[in-house]
């Protein structure tokens, strides 16, 4: 079975490129541009993100639930630590603390101890009712908020510290527009 790339990380080195396919994690040399090795996460992998320091690899796995910690020297998964059902997108803090996991299934984040290798808090995003999904994250480079997009209209805002949405932001004028351009240059309505 192989399935083209999902998500890719790069090593903060520039030396190493992983990509994330269903099946497994690649490794590329990406000077070379070259395959260097697979590396079995077993499970899968759908998203990777790399630590900030370029110790360890984060894979997030569908059919397991859960998120594969590799070991970026031995390229061997060291831990591997339960989340919420259909893990969907993620990001790391920028000091390597804590990694930030969406779940596609219950629209909140697991929030990992990435020294512990353990969740620690899930945080309620997305409230009940609402129709979006978790699609995207993406922590402030300083660390303080969490930004998580759903599918549909909204960019929601999570306090670090308080571990609570503090703000939403609606998206609807960004979908007005994309669709105004889909309908000019797009043979789809």
């Amino acid at each position: 079975d192989q399935t083209g790339v999902i998500d890719m990380a790069i090593h903060p080195s520039g030396s190493i490129l992983y990509t994330a396919r269903d099946v497994a994690m690649s490794v590329i040399d990406p000077i070379a541009h070259a395959f260097v090795e697979e590396i079995d996460v077993q499970g899968g992998a759908t998203f990777v993100t790399v630590h900030p320091a370029g110790t360890f690899l984060y894979a997030v796995s569908i059919p397991t639930s859960d998120v594969a910690v590799v070991d970026a020297t031995t390229r061997e998964v060291v831990a591997r630590v339960p989340v919420d059902p259909i893990p969907w997108a993620m990001d790391i803090h920028p000091d390597g603390t804590l990694l930030y996991v969406g779940s596609f299934q219950t629209k909140a984040l697991s929030v990992i101890d990435t020294e512990a290798n353990t969740r620690i808090a899930t945080i309620p995003v997305i409230p009940d009712g609402h129709p979006g999904i978790v699609e995207a994250i993406h922590v402030h480079p300083d660390g303080t908020l969490v930004y998580v997009a759903d599918a549909v209209e909204t960019i929601f805002v999570v306090d670090t510290t308080s571990l609570e949405t503090v703000a939403t932001v609606p998206r609807s004028e960004e979908r007005r527009v994309g669709k105004e351009c889909r309908s000019r240059w797009s043979p789809y309505p």
